[in-house]
């Protein structure tokens, strides 16, 4: 269902069990709409990042693997996932090729039903396993998908650096899954806490957030 209180253009997914493969296809369709980069930085088509998402009764990694080389045409330097797994936040990512991913997830195999993957053109931090996508949140809750820039990204690392909050990359990403942290520790849902966090960036985003506290739902904005 879409949630009538986020902004234009934002949109939040929710999933209810007897309607599940419903909204899973839902899910599906419009998450693969935002394989586009939303930035400043200037690429051809064919040289944008890409993002796949599933929710739903099956195994996500599977899933989103395949999505992710169907996009392997747009280029890329790294790829990632991360998957629900048991109540918690399993990540596989790296730099280079797909194949480097899915050696990852075979030697170190994950499964869940809810699941984020993406592939990246680095614009903030070299290609690198840290930099890669997805980026999770310092309590390891949230995670996160991105493509665009933070326009102003330095002002909001340094406001949370203020606060002790610690980086793990070098990317402009990242800021965004702590500030959804910082406003979920105030007591907000997942939604809200997004919603927080999108009217302070500055640029243009394709962003998709789960966390393992509520499983039943993804988070995309565009």
């Amino acid at each position: 269902s879409k949630d009538q209180r986020m902004p234009s253009g934002w949109l939040a997914i929710h999933t209810f069990p007897n309607n599940k493969k419903i909204f899973c296809k839902e899910i599906q369709t419009n998450l693969l709409n935002l394989r586009y980069a939303y930035g400043s930085h200037e690429r051809k088509e064919e040289s944008m990042c890409g993002i796949v998402g599933y929710i739903g009764e099956k195994d996500a990694t599977p899933i989103i693997l395949n999505g992710l080389k169907k996009l392997e045409y747009r280029g890329y330097d790294s790829a990632g996932l991360a998957v629900i797994e048991n109540g918690s936040i399993a990540l596989r990512r790296d730099a280079g090729k797909l194949e480097k991913l899915i050696t990852l997830v075979n030697n170190k195999p994950v499964s869940g039903n809810l699941g984020i993957g993406h592939t990246r053109w680095a614009t903030h931090g070299v290609p690198s396993a840290n930099n890669a996508h997805p980026h999770i949140s310092g309590n390891g809750k949230v995670v996160l998908v991105h493509n665009g820039i933070v326009e102003n990204f330095l002002e909001l690392k340094q406001e949370l650096m203020a606060e002790n909050v610690q980086f793990q990359s070098d990317t402009d990403s990242e800021t965004i899954v702590l500030l959804v942290e910082r406003f979920l520790s105030s007591g907000k849902g997942l939604i809200d806490a997004a919603r927080s966090t999108f009217e302070l960036l500055r640029g243009a985003h394709g962003i998709v957030l789960i966390s393992s506290d509520e499983p039943d739902k993804i988070v995309a904005a565009r």
